[in-house]
């Protein structure tokens, strides 16, 4: 994309930076966007229609609708916001992005299914227990039959077959 998001949890809002080389404000912050009270990462959607954020202190996902980030019209606010897991805080696409695997203080995964088009539609589909706290990384393969996440305590890397009835990361 042309843009790069990056939270700021101390003002409680997401920059919007313009990435355009071509554009007259290439490398400024277009927008200081409410994130909730304590946005600690970002993701943007697969249809690239809604930027995401992990709002630690509100234990939820804040959804923005990225139209509104091009209207030009004051300050975007949050379009929804889904409760999802105890202190979220990573947050990751799958690759055919249509879900957000969200990860905080729980010892479980909230997996979002982000495919309808209206944000306050969405919902956790389902958790995955992990057993371990403070993930650091989630990745799924291209596939999306395994998810392998890190921790820094006991400094693991975790696997889970996500086709499971209950899987285990």
């Amino acid at each position: 994309g042309k843009r790069l998001y990056v939270c700021l949890e101390i003002e409680r809002t997401v920059a919007v930076v313009d990435t355009d080389p071509m554009s007259g404000t290439y490398h400024e912050v277009l927008h200081r966007v409410d994130a909730g009270q304590s946005p600690r990462d970002v993701q943007v959607t697969g249809n690239g229609r809604c930027l995401c954020a992990a709002d630690n202190r509100a234990n939820a996902l804040a959804v923005i609708d990225t139209a509104d980030l091009d209207s030009g019209e004051g300050s975007p606010q949050p379009a929804a916001s889904l409760v999802v897991c105890r202190d979220p805080w990573l947050l990751t696409l799958s690759p055919g992005g249509d879900r957000i695997y969200v990860t905080g203080g729980d010892d479980e995964v909230a997996v979002v299914d982000c495919r309808d088009a209206d944000p306050g539609q969405w919902t956790v589909e389902r958790r995955l227990p992990i057993p371990g706290k403070n993930p650091q990384e989630l990745v799924i393969t291209p596939d999306q039959s395994r998810a392998y996440m890190s921790f820094t305590r006991p400094g693991a890397i975790l696997a889970a077959r996500l086709e499971a009835p209950h899987p285990v990361i």
